[in-house]
């Protein structure tokens, strides 16, 4: 009997050690996991005094499987911007800038250049907004620098809608979201 007890004792000791060293063991796939990069056509409209679309690429990291979900982004957009509602006169130029999101709150800078009648305007502006992985943006801009004293656009606040995605976003992100 004696032998019984100490080899139940033995057993219970062996499969208590084996559960305990298990469940302090991190799971490798969630462990191993970092986020991804990806290159997505960006595209968003706005107004800057008056309306504007704007299409380009974004190279995008995002990490939505860790409890700090969030993403960051460079990104390069080709801009047509009015210069009245009439529909009659358009600025057009590019726009390069950065980004990060983390949760629902985002933050970022961009440079912008717009050409009218052969002269360039330039831009420097600060942005915050509500974002979704830098996936979906609504954002409020404010210019920090206008670069030039006789700028077509003079309001120094802009409003944008943008968003890039592509299979790999919508695969990894948003179906399993």
């Amino acid at each position: 009997m004696t032998s019984l007890k100490k080899q139940l004792v033995t057993l219970l000791i062996l499969c208590s050690v084996s559960t305990i060293s298990s469940s302090q063991q991190p799971d490798n796939k969630q462990s191993e996991y970092r986020g991804f990069y990806t290159l997505a056509p960006r595209i968003g409209i706005g107004l800057h005094n008056y309306a504007n679309f704007e299409i380009g690429i974004s190279a995008l990291y995002i990490d939505n499987k860790n409890l700090e979900f969030g993403a960051a982004s460079i990104y390069s957009t080709f801009i047509l911007q009015q210069t009245n509602w009439s529909l009659d006169s358009y600025l057009s130029g590019w726009k390069l800038g950065i980004q990060s999101s983390w949760a629902i709150f985002m933050c970022g800078i961009e440079y912008k250049t717009l050409i009218f009648d052969n002269e360039n305007y330039n831009y420097l502006s600060t942005k915050v907004g509500l974002s979704w992985m830098d996936i979906f943006n609504l954002e409020y801009s404010i210019n920090v620098i206008d670069l030039d004293n006789e700028i077509p656009i003079n309001s120094r606040h802009q409003i944008a809608l943008n968003m890039s995605i592509n299979k790999k976003i919508y695969n990894e992100v948003i179906k399993a979201f």
